[in-house]
C-alpha cells in the first residue's frame, strides 16, 4: 500500500484540480467569454488527461517492478528448495553409506565367527579347511565327492562368503572402486586353503564364479591350482 501513495496523491491532486478549475472559472467569468474560457478549459482538461495517463503509466511501471521482485523472490525460493533437496540427498546418501558399512563389517564378523566355530573331530577353525584339503587330495581332487561328505559343515560357510560379495556388489551407494576395496578387505580375511575351496564351490555356478572373478577374488591362485580340482 505504501508504494502506491505517490500515485494516489497524484490522482487526487489531478481530480481536485480538475474540478476546482471548473468551479473557479465559473465563479470568475461566469457566462462571459465562454468560448475563450472553453478553449482554456479544454487545454486544462487535456493537461489533466495527460496527468491521468502518466498516472496509469506509473502504475504499470510499479506493477512491472513488483512482478520482477516477485519473480526474483520465487527464484530465490526455488534455489533454496533445490539447495535443501541437495543437502537432504547428501544426508540420505551418508546415512545409507553408514548403514552399508555397519552391515558389511557385521557380515565380516559373522564370517569370522563361522570360521572360528566350525569343527571336525579335534580340528577347529581354520584347521578344518586343512583337513578338508587333505581329504580332497586323498580323493583324487574330486571336489563334488568331498563336498557331499562335508556339505553339512561347509554349506553355511560358503553361503556366508557368497552373501558378503553379493551384498557389496549390489549396493548402489558404492562406486566400483569402493566395491573393489571392500571385496579386497574381505579377501584379506581368507586363508589360502579357504580360497581354494571357495574357488571350487563357485565353479559349480558360472554366474557366481563370474561375480567373484570380476572382483579378482582368485587372482592369487595360479592356473595349475585352478585346473587341479574336479568340478562337476
Amino acid at each position: 500500500m505504501e508504494k502506491y501513495k505517490p500515485l494516489y496523491l497524484l490522482l487526487g491532486m489531478t481530480t481536485v484540480s480538475w474540478f476546482g478549475s471548473g468551479i473557479l472559472i465559473q465563479v470568475i467569468w461566469g457566462d462571459t467569454g465562454r468560448g475563450t474560457i472553453g478553449d482554456m478549459f479544454g487545454a486544462i482538461n487535456a493537461l489533466f488527461s495527460g496527468l491521468a495517463f502518466a498516472g496509469i503509466i506509473y502504475t504499470i511501471m510499479m506493477q512491472r517492478k513488483e512482478l520482477a521482485l516477485q519473480r526474483e523472490e520465487l527464484k530465490l525460493q526455488r534455489d533454496e528448495v533445490a539447495k535443501s533437496t541437495q543437502e537432504l540427498a547428501g544426508q540420505r546418501e551418508q546415512m545409507e553409506f553408514q548403514r552399508f558399512e555397519t552391515t558389511f563389517f557385521n557380515l565380516v564378523k559373522v564370517y569370522g565367527d563361522v570360521v572360528s566355530e566350525i569343527s571336525i573331530g579335534t580340528a577347529r577353525g581354520r584347521e578344518v579347511f586343512i583337513k578338508v584339503m587333505n581329504n580332497l587330495h586323498q580323493n583324487n581332487n574330486d571336489f563334488e565327492f568331498v563336498f557331499k561328505g562335508f556339505h553339512y559343515l561347509l554349506n553355511h560357510y560358503f553361503n556366508t562368503a557368497t552373501t558378503i560379495v553379493e551384498y557389496v556388489h549390489k549396493h548402489k551407494v558404492l562406486i566400483e572402486s569402493d566395491k573393489q576395496q571392500y571385496i579386497k578387505f574381505f579377501r584379506s580375511q581368507i586363508s589360502e586353503y579357504e580360497l581354494i575351496l571357495i574357488y571350487c564351490f563357485t565353479n559349480r555356478n558360472i554366474e557366481l564364479l563370474s561375480l567373484f572373478e570380476y572382483y579378482k577374488f582368485f587372482e592369487e591362485l595360479n592356473d595349475t591350482v585352478k585346473t587341479t580340482y574336479k568340478i562337476s
